[in-house]
């Protein structure tokens, strides 16, 4: 539908003929053609050669138009179209990114065991001294700025594509800035990893906290730009950049519960009545219930991601613990019948 306008005349002292045009609605019609608008004399200072516009009665109607005859219209159609096809891109490419590094973890470490250290310690302590170095490296040169923007594009992970590098999915986890924030993650890293590498080696330790942080730099990445292709507006605060290692812990945590269901925890030695499986299961509603109010400083999104790859791995190890369970008994039970 064609909306209806007043035509004008414009007329010079210096022009003779006069011109008609149509006005169509476009980005800015009301501010750039109205009928009452005043003309400030800062936009024509040389009144000699201009009288100013005289509404006419002469009404042209356009019953072909198309918006895709105005060139302004056409190209920002045309730029809409390539942002929307250049976030799909990336969307693509970080699926991509990731599916690929969790699967080789997945299927890769194992391979590798030879080379992985046997003692738990050494396995636990080489995940807190990699997290202390950077620490150290944020607060090392704080007032130089290219040493810092060059921390700032390995490990903080940005959610805008523009900015966002790959490696900051997986780097991004090793950082901290502030003490308590380290202090927290590693007291809870030591507390929870040493009985469970007990049970499932080093090797698929190590493959849960990498894939369990991988994950999470994903749903932290993913879920605000899927969000903003679909529904357009979107919070600017989803876009803020994190780091740390919660992800990576809600995932050890999902497998240590899932196993030890009924363990009992503690919160900064005070002892919690519920058992671990019913705090994990508490703790994704309360990350769910984050995402959904967007309040806190805290990356919830990040945090549902590493409780998914928990759950994975805990069905994982527990299936392959039952195996072994019962191929015990079964060896067992035929040793017994030799006796008989």
């Amino acid at each position: 539908m064609l909306h209806k306008f007043n035509t004008f005349k414009l007329t010079s002292k210096r022009i003779n003929n006069l011109f008609q045009f149509n006005v169509y609605r476009s980005v800015g019609y009301k501010s750039s053609f109205s009928n009452n608008q005043l003309i400030s004399k800062s936009n024509f200072i040389n009144k000699r050669y201009f009288n100013g516009f005289q509404p006419t009665k002469n009404i042209k109607y356009n019953n072909n138009f198309d918006p895709k005859d105005i060139p302004s219209l056409n190209r920002f159609s045309s730029y809409t179209k390539h942002a929307k096809e250049s976030n799909f891109r990336n969307i693509l490419k970080v699926l991509t990114f990731g599916c690929l590094f969790m699967t080789g973890t997945f299927f890769g470490l194992p391979l590798l065991k030879d080379y992985i250290p046997k003692d738990p310690n050494v396995m636990i302590y080489s995940i807190v001294g990699l997290n202390l170095i950077v620490f150290g490296l944020w607060h090392i040169r704080p007032n130089n700025y290219a040493f810092q923007r060059k921390l700032t594009e390995s490990f903080l992970l940005q959610k805008n594509f523009n900015i966002l590098k790959l490696r900051q999915l997986i780097l991004s986890g090793f950082s901290h800035r502030e003490f308590w924030h380290l202090g927290c993650n590693m007291l809870c890293l030591i507390s929870f990893s040493a009985p469970l590498i007990s049970t499932i080696g080093n090797v698929g330790f190590l493959s849960l906290y990498l894939n369990a942080l991988m994950m999470s730099s994903m749903f932290s990445v993913l879920y605000p730009n899927i969000l903003k292709s679909l529904f357009k507006r979107i919070s600017s605060t989803s876009f803020n950049p994190s780091l740390g290692a919660s992800g990576a812990l809600f995932g050890v945590f999902g497998v240590f519960s899932y196993l030890y269901p009924n363990a009992h925890l503690s919160l900064f030695f005070i002892p919690l009545p519920l058992g671990a499986w019913q705090i994990f299961i508490g703790s994704i509603g309360f990350n769910v219930m984050g995402v959904l109010m967007r309040v806190g400083a805290l990356d919830f999104l990040a945090h549902l991601g590493g409780s998914v790859v928990g759950i994975f791995y805990g069905l994982y190890f527990k299936h392959i613990i039952d195996k072994k369970r019962q191929a015990r008994a079964s060896r067992s039970t035929s040793l017994f019948d030799i006796f008989k």
